[in-house]
């Protein structure tokens, strides 16, 4: 949508916050044990009647591991409040301006904060990107970011594609090890079904899914029940949760 054009007509674009923020957050939960269990090659052997649980058995484990959290809006949240109940030890980018209830919930949880986005990477072995597509988060995960993460981080991004520069992404993977738990990517098909051709899905060291992270039931209901309440809110003289400042 454009919301400029939208604005000099006066016309109130809104969105729905939030309402698929659990749904993602499950998703990436999945991604990060598939990876760790290497569920899916697991279920490929078993369906090709191999055996080889010695080659299985191996994995690392979460509890205990250090998490970073990059964009802690709602999906960041929900995925550090599921990361706590794993065990995992959750950091975040100290900002002063964040709202009271989100301080709130940082201290309620336990995560513990840093001064800089160096920092996190340094400290964490896995990260979970969960920023929004904008000019500042357009190739995030560059040459720079991925020289500064540890061998073998797991990278989950069930945000934006345009966040991960994915040359760069497939170089770190090759040289350090580098897994991805991923929904999105680069030229992904806009239709249900296609085919596609991507160098980074289908790299052995990353376990994706289709940009399915708000395709449940529950979170598409959620979806639903929040345009109605923008709806009868418009009927009634309000404007709810405008984006194009004409509220």
């Amino acid at each position: 949508i454009d919301k400029e054009a939208a604005a000099a007509r006066k016309i109130p674009v809104c969105n729905v916050p939030g309402k698929n923020a659990i749904a993602v957050a499950e998703l990436v939960i999945g991604l990060l044990i598939a990876i760790d269990r290497n569920i899916p090659d697991n279920v490929i052997d078993l369906r090709a009647g191999q055996w080889n649980k010695k080659k299985y058995a191996a994995a690392k484990g979460l509890y205990g591991r250090h998490m970073g959290i990059v964009g802690l809006g709602a999906i960041g949240l929900a995925v550090a409040q599921r990361a706590r109940a794993f065990g995992i030890h959750v950091y975040v980018v100290d900002k002063p301006d964040r709202k009271p209830e989100m301080q709130e919930q940082i201290s309620k949880l336990e995560l513990q904060t840093v001064p800089d986005l160096p920092t996190l990477l340094a400290c964490c072995d896995i990260l979970s990107l969960n920023v929004p597509a904008a000019p500042e988060t357009r190739n995030l995960v560059d040459s720079a970011f991925l020289a500064a993460v540890q061998p073998g981080t797991i990278i989950l991004n069930a945000s934006r594609s345009d966040v991960i520069d994915e040359a760069a992404l497939l170089k770190a993977m090759d040289e350090k090890g580098v897994r991805g738990g991923l929904d999105v990517y680069a030229d992904e098909p806009a239709a249900g079904q296609s085919s596609f051709d991507s160098q980074l899905a289908m790299h052995a060291n990353v376990y994706g899914t289709h940009h399915i992270g708000a395709s449940t039931d529950q979170a598409q209901a959620a979806v639903a029940d929040g345009v109605l309440e923008i709806i009868e809110a418009f009927g009634a003289g309000q404007v709810l949760h405008c984006v194009n400042g004409q509220a």
